[in-house]
């Protein structure tokens, strides 16, 4: 009976024991605290902050106030990593995987060349210092549908095998996928078909000012932890368009002040859920327009966009030696939404009006229309016919080819400032 009570008395000690004898040894997890979730990081609750972008600008990125950079590439990731940890970034490494209704997944090699392609990336890169957590696939438009078909089955059966090695091969960094604003059926499938994954990731951009009310609607069937992995202005979908479907584009600072808008009134939705944000896109990138989502422009320059991002990082106002802004730009007159028909060859006047430095480079470009893209193809830009600098208001000759256009103005000053405007028109014969 003595022996007996021993072993109780030392049973009841031992489950006794503090938090710091087991606690968890993991470089990155997500914690399940009393209040609701946190990510930590090296044993400190670790709130992403930083943008999705091109590791090309992870030194301004860094200066800017950010702790985190994620990348879409994992090509020559080794570099990017030793760049970001010199800087002081972590790293979200995005896995490169096809949208599950394309034909990739029907064929045997395909997956196994992918299995193979990813088990080696995870064990090459698994123990770097910058590593923050993996993102497997980026709106690979989960299967849905309550019932699946046999080619919705294969392709979540493959994606958690991929999860599965993962998560065993590197246990010390979380698993994440992504999502395109909150959608409600598909927030409910990952939960139910791949309920090992981490945390869920959301871009989301005009979704963004309802996303409090939209969460709250799913906590019946998810209340875990989550990212917004994009965010920012307004993309192209918005519902602004000329009489040929073109979108209209806000001016730089237009879009800069959609951006403070944003990080003032609704990045901060369910404090004890939210595991940080990821503004969209630090560098340059086409989407419609090279300059839509780009924070920087091809050289590194900053937009009025960059610097309302680092005021969020930082959390204080920024001192910048009077940034160029756009009050203005006209083509012919009119504005940008105008539908602005112009004969070809014809002679154009335009004029834009700015306030900042009057040391100012003023740059005119005609883009033409890069409305022909494909679904799932990189977008590059279109064929550009560069025209006067330095004038205020040029006069040039319209292009001879019919077709959709845009007329952009780029305002630097000598502090790598910079910014721009563009009016979409039309050349009809």
């Amino acid at each position: 009976m003595r022996l007996i009570l021993l072993f109780i008395i030392l049973s009841l000690l031992a489950c006794s024991s503090t938090p710091s004898e087991f606690s968890d040894e993991r470089t990155v997890y997500v914690a399940k605290t009393a209040d609701g979730f946190s990510l930590m990081r090296n044993g400190q609750p670790f709130k992403i902050k930083g943008a999705a972008g091109s590791p090309n600008y992870i030194e301004s990125l860094a200066q800017a106030g950010a702790n985190t950079i994620r990348v879409y590439d994992t090509t020559d990731l080794k570099t990017v990593l030793d760049k970001a940890l010199a800087h002081n970034l972590a790293v979200a490494v995005d896995i490169p995987m096809a949208n599950y209704q394309s034909t990739y997944y029907e064929s045997r090699t395909n997956r196994d060349t992918a299995y193979s392609r990813i088990e080696k990336l995870i064990r090459t890169h698994k123990d770097h210092p910058a590593l923050l957590f993996w993102m497997l696939g980026n709106e690979l438009q989960f299967p849905s549908d309550y019932f699946l078909d046999n080619k919705q089955r294969s392709f979540i059966a493959f994606f958690n095998t991929l999860l599965n090695l993962i998560q065993q091969t590197d246990p010390n960094h979380p698993v994440s996928t992504s999502i395109a604003s909150i959608a409600k059926k598909r927030i409910f499938s990952i939960q139910r078909r791949s309920p090992n994954l981490d945390f869920i990731s959301i871009n989301i951009f005009g979704q963004i000012h309802e996303m409090d009310t939209q969460i709250a609607k799913l906590s019946p069937i998810w209340d875990g932890p989550f990212l917004i992995s994009e965010w920012g202005a307004e993309g192209p979908w918005v519902p602004r368009k000329t009489l040929w479907d073109a979108t209209i584009e806000l001016t730089d600072d237009q879009k800069a002040q959609e951006i403070e808008k944003v990080y003032t009134q609704y990045l901060h939705a369910f404090p004890n859920r939210n595991l940080g944000d990821l503004v969209f896109y630090w560098g340059e990138k086409q989407e419609t327009t090279h300059t839509w989502f780009s924070l920087l422009d091809t050289i590194g320059r900053q937009s009025n966009m960059a610097h309302s991002v680092a005021r969020y990082f930082k959390g204080v106002a920024l001192e910048i030696d009077n940034p160029p802004r756009i009050d203005s730009m006209l083509l012919n007159t009119q504005n940008s939404w105008a539908d602005i028909i112009i004969q070809p060859k014809s002679t154009c006047t335009a004029f834009v009006a700015y306030t900042g430095s009057d040391s100012l480079d003023i740059h005119w470009e005609i883009v033409e229309e890069g409305w022909n893209v494909q679904p799932g193809k990189k977008e590059v830009k279109p064929t550009s016919y560069p025209l006067s600098k330095d004038l205020q208001s040029i006069t040039f000759k319209a292009p001879e080819n019919q077709g959709p256009y845009r007329l952009f103005v780029y305002l630097y000053d000598s502090h790598k400032n910079f910014t721009t405007a563009n009016i979409p028109f039309y050349v009809l014969k």
